[in-house]
């Protein structure tokens, strides 16, 4: 977790260097910023909880852990799907 402080104090920086005489447009950064690690900080809660669903119901953690790898394999590449026919519309 400490990298991605490290991370999100770097990005904090550049957008208030880089927006300082826009306003809604630092804002409108920041937002994204934060969406973006409440997203990440959510996936990997997913993930855990994905795990460990998993193992309950009878897998070891090798299964387990394909199953996950699976899934989040698939919701990328859903994602991409998504990003590639909305740059068409």
């Amino acid at each position: 977790m400490r990298k991605m402080n490290n991370v999100s104090y770097q990005l904090d920086t550049n957008i208030k260097q880089v927006y300082r005489n826009h306003a809604e447009a630092h804002q409108l950064a920041i937002d994204c910023i934060t969406a973006s690690k409440r997203f990440v900080i959510d996936f990997i809660a997913f993930i855990s909880q994905e795990y460990a669903t998993w193992q309950t119901i009878g897998f070891n953690k090798k299964e387990a852990w394909r199953v996950v790898c699976q899934i989040v394999r698939q919701i990328f590449e859903d994602l991409e799907s998504a990003h590639m026919l909305a740059r068409h519309v």
